[in-house]
């Protein structure tokens, strides 16, 4: 039997990324697979300390870890190395059922196909550069189907009629047809989710699967610097990953059924509708660019599921409030006096979110006015410095030398490593809040998200028209403003109707 070892190659080239190797050994011999994936070195390290010793054995560990600097970028590429090791393992396990006297030359010129293949879906692989000039055409093979439950987690291959979007190669690749055209470039295919080696050669049947898409995904968004995007797909894909007990299916095999089910699986876990609904509108935005990318047909497959939002009550904050935040005394505790500053200072900019004002950078401050990007949605907002807003700034100035920032939130300019200060910064500083609030009396709720629905609540109160409200939040439409006030006008009636209960009723 052959075993497979995770390596890792660094670049002679001073500041170059290295590369990920397998190597796969049987009867004494040994050969090195370039898997495709580069990587930093520092990245490698940290991988290496999630996974435990590299280097040994064909198990990369779990969906989890890889606490610290670069966690999500990491956390794609774990599965990415776990995904090939899978893809390997299923590799060895055909040959060894079905040609026994099989080598490591086999084993990688098998690997090599499923890499070229998706290559060819990138547009970027030349399959004589790959094989060599003998090339077999490719042609659909309606012969075979995927069924689920392979090891490692891939489909098996029976007979019966295969699902128009799946492929047989035959012999060597030469292109990738798909309903008479080649299929378009950016497809992002990097894995394969079922393979087989049939007795004439190595006919290889292939389909995108979910994780592997997933996983893509992920990467793709990290290496954007979409790292909260990147965050809420990984959570998304722990979550399907655990509902399929680890194993992965080709896209195809997404259906109405199974999202029903997925639901009621989430339902009887205690998950919250909205929390379900997050999952779901993850997945949705997954299967539908694999739609768009011809890698499955679009089945609508959550149009019977919830994908919406349910409105939670929010507490309005008063005027009353806000003053008395305002003037506590919190000169004993730094920590809560800095929080109780951000948070006055996010009411004071119409409710600038805490991630752009732990972003927030010195340059963004020019002739007395904040011009910057919504972390969300991208929109530039502008707000003019009041007195109140550069006191608040002028606190900091001291803390903050030596950095561009204009709150002392984030130290480091590398983004990975600013985006890992800014979760840990947003706990800390919820914690604080919430201490806070029980300082100020069982009344007061103090969130992350607390001043700018206050602004919201206050400005609307105060007769201030809907569309200026919306400007002030920087949303997109005034429809938005209109669902996120509607929550906070509810509260504000229910503390209405409770002073006119106090005065009627003793």
């Amino acid at each position: 039997m052959a075993t497979v070892k995770v390596k890792f190659h660094p670049s002679s080239v001073e500041g170059k990324d290295g590369s990920v190797v397998y190597r796969v050994s049987k009867n004494k011999k040994t050969k090195s697979i370039t898997s495709g994936i580069k990587m930093p070195e520092r990245y490698w390290e940290k991988y290496c300390e999630m996974q435990g010793p590299c280097g040994g054995g064909s198990e990369t560990g779990g969906q989890e870890g890889a606490e610290g600097a670069g966690a999500e970028v990491i956390g794609a590429y774990a599965r990415r190395i776990e995904e090939d090791m899978a893809k390997i393992g299923h590799i060895i396990n055909v040959l060894e059922a079905r040609k026994p006297g099989y080598s490591v030359e086999d084993i990688a010129r098998v690997f090599k196909i499923l890499e070229c293949y998706g290559d060819l879906l990138e547009g970027g692989c030349a399959a004589d550069a790959c094989f060599g000039p003998d090339v077999a055409e490719c042609r659909l093979d309606r012969s075979r189907r995927f069924e689920a439950g392979a090891p490692g987690g891939f489909a098996e291959i029976t007979g019966g009629a295969v699902q128009e979007r799946s492929f047989r190669i035959h012999g060597r690749v030469r292109d990738v047809c798909y309903e008479g055209r080649r299929i378009s470039a950016g497809a992002g295919m990097r894995s394969a989710s079922a393979i087989a080696v049939g007795d004439a050669g190595y006919g290889v049947l292939m389909e995108m699967s979910l994780f592997g898409f997933m996983s893509d995904q992920i990467m793709r968004l990290s290496e954007a610097g979409k790292y909260g995007t990147a965050r809420n797909y990984r959570r998304a894909f722990s979550s399907i990953y655990n509902f399929l007990k680890g194993k992965d299916i080709p896209l195809s095999f997404i259906s109405e059924g199974m999202m029903t089910e997925y639901e009621s699986w989430l339902s009887g876990r205690q998950i919250k509708r909205n929390t379900s609904s997050f999952y779901m509108r993850i997945l949705r935005a997954v299967y539908n660019k694999a739609a768009r990318l011809s890698l499955v047909e679009q089945e609508y497959p959550f149009d019977h599921v919830y994908t919406g939002i349910d409105k939670t009550r929010k507490l309005a904050i008063s005027e009353d409030t806000l003053i008395s935040l305002e003037k506590i005394d919190l000169s004993r505790f730094p920590s809560l006096s800095m929080a109780r500053d951000i948070f006055m200072f996010s009411f004071s900019t119409r409710g600038m979110s805490f991630v752009d004002i732990a972003y927030l950078k010195k340059s963004d401050i020019r002739n007395g006015v904040i011009c910057y990007a919504r972390k969300k949605t991208g929109r530039q907002v502008t707000v003019f410095v009041e007195p109140f807003i550069k006191n608040l700034m002028k606190k900091y100035e001291k803390d903050v030398e030596g950095t561009p920032y204009v709150f002392p939130i984030l130290s480091s300019t590398e983004p990975v490593e600013a985006f890992r200060q800014y979760q840990t910064s947003l706990g800390l500083y919820n914690k604080h809040l919430k201490r806070i609030s029980s300082m100020m009396g069982k009344d007061v709720r103090l969130s992350s998200n607390t001043a700018r629905h206050a602004w919201a609540t206050i400005a609307r109160n105060s007769n201030v028209p809907v569309s200026v409200v919306s400007a002030g939040l920087g949303h997109s439409s005034e429809r938005t403003t209109q669902i996120y006030l509607a929550s906070l006008e509810n509260s504000v009636v229910d503390m209405a109707n409770r002073d006119i209960l106090s005065r009627l009723i003793e």
